[in-house]
């Protein structure tokens, strides 16, 4: 069953069941007026929907209908509508990302193109552009997929043009992930909130964002549970990513870090914090991961969320089943959890070996 909503009105005349949006907005202007018209399908879901169409239109524009002959272009749609009344929807990082991709790509492209002129071809040729460059072109296409597909919702262009799946070239190399030997040398030569950092990401899997968020009332040594509540946007605290909390059980090797660093902090302090007492920025935290690393001299440089990789690979490496990696992991399906697996070389060889093992047959 739909949701109701005071946007919808029933209306029965001579035994005829009509179903009636009827609300109130402001125009621009800070006038109320109504708007008041027949749902075109004469179903409550079906009218709900439509109201709640004409409504959002109306609140972010200021009138619930807008003529075809009046569709502005990518860069006043930007500039008038999606950055400040649709951007402060997402979180800081990707307000961030998307301001980015803006300025360094996409008003560039087709900030002069009128919404209803952007076709697929258009997004074809903008993905090859960038792909000319060896960059990956899936960030800025996705963005301008995305206003597309804020202004089709809003009635400003009747369909989103999108490339089909496939059409972006997907790296064939795997990304890879150190091995557990390599991150448990570094949590041995490192100190301080950089060890607690690494601790949390190699034997919690938690994202930069949820280890800088930690505070001490998250961890029950107790029980051996980190409860992940929070995380960090840039420097705005938000729900974890998908909005998903989870608990994560607390191997030996992290509650020994943990218990120093619980040392004498209340429930609301962060563990991740700065000799100032400051929480460090998340770029912060990755020049220091990076800092460590140049120091001990190590062939490659990891990057802070390359942990979270290691911590995966490492669980399905010793038979731990993808579904409890992926919760342990926090990620919305299966198929994302996939992507943090790594299957090296040796991995391969040996899951080969093991399947086709030659049966030795014992005489009688």
């Amino acid at each position: 069953m739909g949701v109701q909503t005071n946007l919808v009105k029933k209306r029965t005349r001579n035994g005829h069941v009509r179903w009636i949006i009827d609300f109130y907005y402001s125009t621009k202007n800070g006038e109320r007026m109504r708007f008041v018209r027949h749902a075109e399908l004469q179903t409550r879901d079906g009218a709900e929907k439509e109201a709640a169409r004409y409504h959002e239109r109306a609140v972010l524009t200021g009138s619930p209908e807008l003529e075809h002959k009046d569709v502005p272009t990518l860069r006043e749609f930007y500039q008038q509508t999606f950055e400040p009344k649709v951007l402060p929807l997402f979180r800081k990082g990707t307000r961030v990302r998307y301001q980015a991709l803006w300025r360094q790509r996409v008003d560039k492209a087709f900030g002069a193109e009128r919404l209803d002129a952007i076709t697929q071809a258009d997004l074809r040729g903008f993905a090859r552009s960038i792909e000319i460059e060896k960059r990956a072109p899936k960030g800025p296409v996705a963005f301008v997929g995305t206003l597309l597909r804020e202004a089709a919702q809003l009635g400003l262009i009747l369909e989103a043009p999108r490339l089909p799946a496939g059409a972006l070239k997907e790296a064939k190399k795997l990304p890879a992930a150190p091995s557990l030997a390599e991150v448990e040398h570094l949590i041995a030569k490192a100190s301080g909130w950089v060890r607690v950092a690494l601790g949390l990401g190699v034997y919690a899997g938690l994202r930069s964002g949820e280890i800088r968020a930690l505070q001490a009332g998250d961890v029950d040594l107790d029980a051996c549970l980190i409860r992940v509540v929070r995380t960090l946007s840039e420097d705005e605290e938000e729900e974890p990513k998908g909005d998903k909390e989870r608990t994560v059980p607390v191997v030996p090797q992290l509650a020994e870090i943990l218990g120093h660093a619980l040392r004498a902090k209340l429930p609301a302090a962060r563990l991740v914090v700065t000799s100032k007492g400051t929480t460090p920025r998340r770029q912060h935290v990755l020049s220091r991961v990076v800092e460590h690393q140049r120091r001990l001299g190590m062939a490659r440089v990891w990057s802070v969320h390359a942990l979270r990789h290691a911590f995966c690979s490492q669980l399905v490496r010793v038979g731990v089943g993808v579904e409890a990696v992926r919760a342990l992991a926090g990620h919305s399906s299966i198929q994302v959890t996939n992507r943090y697996v790594h299957a090296t070389g040796t991995d391969l060889r040996g899951a080969m070996d093991r399947g086709f093992a030659p049966v030795v047959v014992t005489g009688r």
